[in-house]
């Protein structure tokens, strides 16, 4: 068995050492992502299939629950310090610009809540779920997506109810409104439906004896329930387009 490992690990050695010669078809089919390997293979996660080669197998074997930190805290990662950093600079803009920083709050306080609200949709609608999909299992992305989530829509709920509160012009926000409609319905309503579902759905995957039928009704539950949330959270960015078209002709160059 030792022998075996050795070699597994030697193979991979030899096989990383080389890996900056290898064409770029070459390097995704020797080491695929996690997401790859899962969505390619036909055994659940955790699972190593028949076929694979030895350098899949150690992967697989890697451990992930590693216990320690990631890298050595900085002094600039500390709150106090990041706190006055950003205190500082609005004092000194308001110095600068001549712009006393009372006079400006409830102006900064708009712009600052919708530049937040419109960024964090951005990332996590559109940009991170990719990457996520493409290097995480099925399952710890779906389960790293249920904890994204409820914070997502309860940040945003926040900024949107700051952006009601500092409107810079007369008349109902509707868009606004709407928005936060459309969020507190996806964070209260559609978003635990979904995780309760696939929560339902990986438990059901991992047991010993799988029932087809049942995996297959909670996966059709957690399909119509994310379509419907990926609805709303559209007409939620839509919203965020809109307002942020009505701020730009608050501007002038």
């Amino acid at each position: 068995m030792s022998t075996t490992v050795s070699s597994i690990s030697a193979a991979r050695s030899c096989l990383i050492s080389s890996k900056r010669q290898w064409t770029p078809f070459q390097r995704r089919f020797v080491f695929p992502s996690v997401g790859e390997r899962l969505r390619h293979s036909n055994t659940r996660p955790g699972a190593t299939s028949d076929t694979a080669t030895p350098v899949e197998e150690t992967a697989t074997m890697a451990k992930e629950d590693v216990v320690g930190a990631v890298v050595t805290p900085s002094i600039v990662n500390k709150p106090w310090l990041r706190t006055t950093a950003v205190l500082g600079t609005l004092l000194l803009a308001s110095y600068y610009f001549q712009k006393p920083l009372p006079g400006q709050f409830v102006k900064l306080a708009h712009l600052f809540g919708f530049a937040s609200w419109f960024g964090t949709s951005m990332w996590v609608l559109l940009l991170s779920p990719k990457i996520m999909f493409t290097n995480l299992g099925r399952q710890t992305f779906g389960k790293l997506q249920a904890k994204l989530f409820p914070q997502y829509f309860g940040f945003s709920a926040l900024t949107l109810v700051v952006l009601l509160g500092t409107k810079p012009f007369s008349g109902w926000p509707y868009t606004l409104s709407l928005a936060l409609l459309c969020t507190v319905f996806n964070w209260l309503v559609l978003e635990p439906i979904i995780s309760k579902s696939a929560a339902e759905r990986y438990a059901l995957e991992n047991a010993e004896k799988r029932d087809e039928d049942k995996i297959k009704a909670l996966m059709k539950t957690t399909s119509k329930y994310h379509g419907m949330s990926s609805s709303v959270a559209l007409v939620t960015v839509c919203c965020a387009v809109a307002h942020g078209y009505l701020l730009s002709t608050t501007l002038s160059f």
